[in-house]
Parts: structure tokens; sequence; C-alpha cells
């Protein structure tokens, strides 16, 4: 299910920065993209902010999918 599979990556991403924090008392960033003025961040948190986006917009299209199907009946 789409749902569960981006809960689950959220869920991935969430325990990896947590490992980082306990074992180190930080989390590690490591990726830094020199050609934009953009923060440095590691892939837990592309799992994280990714996810959460594909997931509200997963929610937007069933709920508009339902009301779809209701206007049906």
């Amino acid at each position: 299910n789409v749902d569960e599979f981006a809960f689950v990556l959220i869920l991935a991403g969430g325990i990896g920065n947590l490992i980082d924090r306990v074992v180190n008392g930080y989390v590690v960033d490591y990726l830094e993209f020199l050609f934009i003025e953009f923060p440095i961040f590691n892939f837990a948190d592309i799992l994280v902010t990714c996810s959460s986006i594909f997931l509200v917009i997963w929610l937007i299209y069933e709920i508009y999918r339902e009301g779809k199907e209701k206007e049906q009946k």
C-alpha cells in the first residue's frame, strides 16, 4: 500500500537520525552541494522530507478520488 510505504520511509529516516543522535550526540550531515546555496543534509533527511511530501500528495489524491466516487453514486 502506498501510504504504508511512505510511513515506513518516514520512520526509517527518523530512526536513522535517532541512531546518529544517540551514538554521536548529533546528526551527521554529509551531503553538501557546492554549486548551489543549500544547507548540508543526510540521506535520512531526504527520506523524511520526500516521503512526507509524497504522503501529502497521495492523501490529497485519495480524498479527491473518494469525492469523485461519491459524486458518481
